[in-house]
């Protein structure tokens, strides 16, 4: 029997937002006006410019360097952004099958909106309720799905690149463990779904965080260091900020800190808290630009 680490898992519940655009702040709504000015006209009338600086209202189109904002506009989601439910994913177990359809349900119901940080993941990403825990002004949204792959995550991106979020987390590799799926074939899954957030969105700031080490079982230990190694790699030829969550969370033995988990995999409060910090120390470092607030 295949052992999913993700089987025991707290149900977030959803947030209840709005899936309008309605709760957008009025520098959000600003800036998909702004998107839609040519450059060529702003530039070649400085009297426009000025006043637009002055305004404060060309903030949009420049201060958004390295976020997905600057690349274009995003659209409206629809339900073709979302897998359809004959979707049947070769890593996932039985249970995954199930709880990842209804994930996308409640997805669908609570669709993304343009501008959010996105946390996507399986379970360590999914139990945690991310809102208010990132030093950024943006909203924060959750896209883990308990006991997903690498090959899971690959068919649910339109969502996300649709949304043009302002930056996207991304932790993906622990299901692949105890799957057929080996390092090599983990990671280039992981390339892949970089290629496809940044097809339409080049400039989108990526953090790619390295697998946990294990406890409950650490003879998989290897295939976790292999994983990463590779990751390592991926980080540099992508150009995206690499996260070094192994390092934070791993013992003197190689082991995923006793205080940090009460299964071997899965995280405690204390095992959180050192993730939440060091992804705001990485979101510091990264300076990324945030619009004015109303």
């Amino acid at each position: 029997v295949q052992h999913d680490p993700d089987l025991v898992f707290r149900r977030e519940v959803p947030s209840g937002r709005p899936s309008t655009p309605m709760h957008l702040r009025f520098a959000d709504i600003i800036y998909m006006i702004t998107i839609q000015i040519r450059w060529r006209f702003v530039v070649l009338n400085p009297p426009v410019l000025a006043t637009m600086i002055a305004l404060g209202i060309v903030y949009p189109l420049t201060a958004f360097a390295g976020s997905s904002a600057a690349s274009g506009s995003c659209r409206a989601i629809t339900a073709a952004d979302y897998p359809a439910k004959k979707v049947r994913v070769a890593t996932h177990t039985d249970w995954t099958r199930s709880h990842y359809q209804e994930r996308i349900a409640e997805f669908t119901q609570s669709p993304l909106v343009c501008g959010e940080v996105v946390m996507l993941g399986d379970s360590l990403t999914e139990r945690y309720n991310w809102s208010g825990s990132l030093d950024t002004s943006q909203i924060v949204r959750n896209r883990g799905i308990a006991g997903d792959t690498s090959d899971g995550v690959l068919v649910r991106l339109d969502e996300i690149a649709a949304s043009r979020p302002h930056a996207v987390f991304l932790l993906i590799g622990t299901n692949d463990i105890w799957s057929n799926n080996s390092p090599k074939k983990t990671v280039a899954n992981i390339e892949k779904i970089i290629r496809a957030l940044r097809t339409d969105n080049p400039r989108l700031p990526i953090f790619l965080e390295t697998v946990f080490p294990l406890r409950s079982e650490p003879a998989r230990n290897g295939k976790v260091k292999s994983i990463n190694a590779l990751l390592a790699n991926l980080a540099s030829t992508a150009k995206v900020t690499l996260v070094d969550t192994y390092g934070v969370l791993v013992d003197e033995r190689g082991l995923l800190r006793s205080q940090y988990t009460d299964d071997g995999v899965h995280l405690t409060s204390a095992g959180y808290k050192a993730w939440v910090g060091l992804l705001n120390t990485n979101l510091r470092g990264a300076r990324l630009a945030s619009p004015p607030t109303s």
